[in-house]
């Protein structure tokens, strides 16, 4: 299965839709989409949300549909590409997480 990144202003995920989506400046979250229009039309009525808040369509770029079975084979977005100077990806520290577990092999006395 081909995982690839699809451009906000070419498609929109179905309302509801888990998704993953990227914002140049604050990186890749886990969420959800909805479009909630706006009465006075000026607002993005495409939304974002996650833990983390809540993002309009003016900040993010693209989005991927979530898949449970490939939720660790994330493909870097396209607009990574435009960043000028970048030597190293950073990864925010709220979205680092470390998962390790350990077992007890005997009683220690």
């Amino acid at each position: 299965m081909t995982r690839q990144w699809i451009n906000i202003k070419e498609d929109v995920p179905e309302e509801g839709s888990k998704i993953y989506y990227f914002s140049k400046d604050l990186g890749i979250f886990k969420g959800e989409y909805y479009y909630l229009k706006s009465v006075n039309g000026s607002v993005c009525p495409h939304k974002f949300t996650s833990n983390h808040g809540l993002l309009d369509g003016n900040k993010v770029s693209h989005w991927m549909l979530y898949d449970h079975h490939y939720r660790n084979m994330i493909p870097l977005p396209p607009d990574y590409n435009k960043i000028e100077n970048i030597e190293e990806i950073k990864i925010p520290d709220s979205q680092q997480k470390f998962n390790f577990t350990y077992q007890i092999a005997g009683d220690i006395q």
